[in-house]
């Protein structure tokens, strides 16, 4: 939940299926403006938002004597707004669910979500200047607030709902220079509704110059981790490193699974080894005993040593050689 250190009782919240998405700062970023606040969030693809916004009692006493004016932005473009007034009661919690209009007497609703940007490699220069206009305030949802002194109800001016798809289409990565966006906010197609009122009255605050603003930077998991807004994953330990106490009863199923299949692998390579062995040492004796193939009449009776001769050198020198 979103809170100003000098504005307590003040809080936004970004809810998806009906809670509130944890909010994220990023220590390193940019500085916060007086009167602002900034957090990120996770946004999942297709899944419906909605604002909510809280008066609590915490509410400074100097700034219990104005209504208020709630204004929803979403991606830069003003989008539906509602009042907090004085005299019904200020301190209440109160939903913008989406984008309202009014034609012909018929009144519409158009719900807040969160869209996939589709991302390509494509031609930059095949990208008109509007898109990248728009694609400078992709990835944020801005919620102002302006005091005001109540003038009354009135019917809402006649604004058709919005009947074109709201999504950037295809865009080449290059226009995006490296900002880590994955998400776009779009609106559902229009449902029909019951009738509702708008307020008027005196402002003290500007739009350009509200008195308190809200901005929620929603991207996805993996560019929030890629921005350091949260960690990156661990990597997990293996099963085989971890004390065997530790195991819940399926991870020590799965450990015992593992151990059959490196067995089963292990006695498998054993096995071709040794049949690889065997069919070598077969090899090798084939060859010894086939090298006389053909040599029919040839036969081995019996070997025996050269037989060695005894010399006898006489006084006279004469070498004389025993033949017996």
């Amino acid at each position: 939940m979103a809170i100003l250190d000098d504005l307590l009782g003040l809080k936004v919240e970004i809810v998806v299926n009906g809670q509130p998405l944890q909010e994220y700062d990023d220590e390193d970023g940019e500085e916060e403006k007086p009167k602002s606040v900034i957090k990120y969030i996770e946004a999942t693809s297709n899944a419906t938002f909605e604002v909510r916004v809280i008066f609590g009692l915490e509410l400074p006493q100097e700034h219990r004597q104005y209504s208020y004016t709630c204004r929803v932005y979403l991606d830069g473009t003003y989008q539906d707004g509602m009042v907090f007034e004085k005299r019904t009661g200020l301190f209440k919690q109160a939903t913008l669910r989406g984008r309202r209009s009014c034609k012909a007497g018929e009144y519409y609703l158009q719900t807040f979500r969160f869209s996939n940007l589709t991302i390509d490699d494509g031609d930059l220069n095949a990208v008109g200047q509007g898109v990248k206009d728009a694609l400078n305030q992709v990835g944020e949802i801005s919620v102002t607030f302006q005091r005001m002194h109540y003038g009354g109800d009135v019917a809402p001016i006649e604004k058709s709902p919005f009947t074109q798809p709201s999504h950037l289409g295809t865009i080449p990565e290059k226009v995006l220079k490296g900002r880590a966006i994955s998400h776009q906010a779009t609106l559902a197609t229009p449902q029909t509704v019951p009738a509702f009122r708008e307020v008027i009255g005196e402002y003290v605050d500007t739009v350009k110059s509200p008195f308190a603003t809200f901005n929620f930077r929603y991207r996805s998991r993996d560019a929030l981790k890629a921005l350091h807004i949260i960690p990156r994953s661990a990597s997990p330990v293996a099963l085989e490193d971890r004390p065997v106490e530790d195991l819940t009863p399926e991870e020590l199923r799965e450990l015992v699974k593992r151990q059959r299949e490196r067995d089963a692998i292990s006695a498998h390579k054993v096995k071709r080894e040794k049949i690889e062995r065997e069919k070598i040492k077969r090899e090798r004796t084939e060859n010894r005993s086939g090298s006389f193939e053909g040599d029919d009449d040839l036969v081995v009776v019996e070997e025996r040593p050269r037989k060695r001769y005894r010399t006898v050198i006489e006084e006279d020198g004469v070498e004389t050689v025993d033949l017996t």
